[in-house]
């Protein structure tokens, strides 16, 4: 997985040999991560603002506690989300990784962090459209690879 993909090492025609194929089967497996953990994230606000929403107009106990299991749930996310944007990352080069300090970091500011997850996006699918794999909305599936 430290093995950095260059896109530029074979043309689209060119057959990817096997120990090509695994990179891009890892590279795949951790592009689509990256988009399920973007999407959980979306998932999570909504239903986080639904919760809030409704726990301001009925305060009910039950929902305190989702709302506190819920800050966990974030912070669950948050850590599943880094993890795989740096394991993305690292698989496209190593000044990817470095980058991704900032990329942690502007998460907070979310419109500049969610601009560069998707540029980091945009190169693993440029990488992959490269050799021959189709890419959908979910990325390309791991093992059509």
């Amino acid at each position: 997985m430290g093995d950095n993909i260059d896109s530029s090492r074979h043309a689209p025609e060119e057959e990817v040999s096997t120990v090509d194929k695994s990179m891009l089967r890892d590279l795949a497996t951790a592009h689509r991560r990256v988009i399920l953990g973007l999407l959980s994230g979306i998932i999570f606000i909504v239903v986080n603002g639904v919760v809030v929403i409704t726990l301001k107009s009925h305060p009910n106990n039950v929902l305190e506690l989702i709302d506190e299991l819920l800050v966990w749930v974030m912070v669950g996310i948050f850590l599943f989300n880094a993890i795989v944007i740096y394991r993305l990352a690292s698989m496209i080069g190593p000044e990817q990784a470095i980058g991704i300090l900032y990329i942690l970091l502007l998460l907070f500011l979310t419109p500049v962090g969610l601009f560069m997850i998707w540029r980091l996006c945009r190169k693993a699918t440029t990488i992959l459209n490269t050799n021959g794999i189709q890419v959908g909305f979910f990325g390309a599936d791991p093992t059509s690879i």
